[in-house]
């Protein structure tokens, strides 16, 4: 089963701020330095790459339950945890710090942190419907401890 991101509009707000104005900072360096063709069309080319990689990083996000792992993807980025290395669930509210620490690919303050067992060992989330994803997810793990720290 597949589960999309929960989209705040704070959080949407900031991470599009974000990308603005790294955008215009690589606009800014490509109109104002004296280039050649060749690379202005590669600084072009890059701005494309570097906002497309952006955008998609905070518009497709989603969590997808499959046979054998929990595939997360992040835009064109994806990460795979066996459901045997997951340990810990929590359910909580993130602060500003934590959405702005750790490894995380969510896009709402309402959200998860999921424990595992190895690589950055905890990933922050937010699928749209926390009850069902976690259900879902104790299905695929029974030995799953899951905690509600809001």
């Amino acid at each position: 089963m597949v589960f999309k991101s929960k989209r705040d509009v704070a959080l949407i707000a900031l991470f599009s701020s974000n990308i603005f104005l790294i955008l215009i900072a690589l606009i800014v360096v490509l109109t104002t330095l004296n280039l050649d063709s060749l690379e202005k069309a590669f600084l072009g080319g890059l701005i494309i790459i570097t906002g497309g990689l952006l955008v998609s990083s905070v518009l497709f996000i989603s969590y997808e339950c499959r046979e054998t792992c929990l595939f997360i993807r992040n835009g064109f980025f994806f990460k795979k945890i066996p459901y045997e290395q997951i340990s810990k669930a929590v359910s909580v509210q993130f602060t500003m710090t934590d959405l702005l620490s750790g490894y995380r690919v969510l896009s709402s303050r309402d959200g998860l942190i999921l424990y595992y067992r190895y690589g950055a060992s905890s990933i922050k989330i937010s699928p749209t419907n926390k009850a069902l994803f976690l259900a879902e997810l104790q299905q695929k793990t029974p030995e799953l401890s899951i905690e509600k720290d809001d």
